[in-house]
């Protein structure tokens, strides 16, 4: 955590594919003295309770995870009965904006 903190530079944003990685980077940038949202946003791809543990509370992407699961089922029940099946759509992530995710230090609002 240290290392990917100190190469942070300039960059104002990070998105992590997990929500106990963005709790470390969150958890560690203080004593790095990097300043979370102040200096840098933390992002996770995916939101879970780990999301609402850390200080500050991360902003993450929800996924519809219990509707692709109710989906999948339906098309495998479809396929097991030998019924054809075409491709289906569920909705999309959801950005869950918290504590973790500010404008952009310099950014105009």
């Amino acid at each position: 955590m240290a290392d990917l903190l100190a190469r942070v530079g300039d960059v104002t944003a990070i998105i992590v594919d997990s929500e106990v990685i963005a709790a470390e980077i969150v958890a560690h940038a203080p004593e790095l003295g990097v300043s979370v949202p102040g200096e840098l946003s933390v992002v996770a791809w995916e939101d879970s309770w780990v999301s609402t543990l850390v200080r500050p509370r991360l902003t993450a992407l929800d996924a519809p995870v219990e509707e692709s699961a109710r989906t999948a089922v339906a098309l495998l029940e479809r396929l097991v009965r030998g019924e054809a099946v075409t491709s289906q759509t569920v909705g999309g992530r959801r950005l869950m904006v918290r504590e973790s995710t500010s404008a952009a230090p310099g950014a105009h609002a």
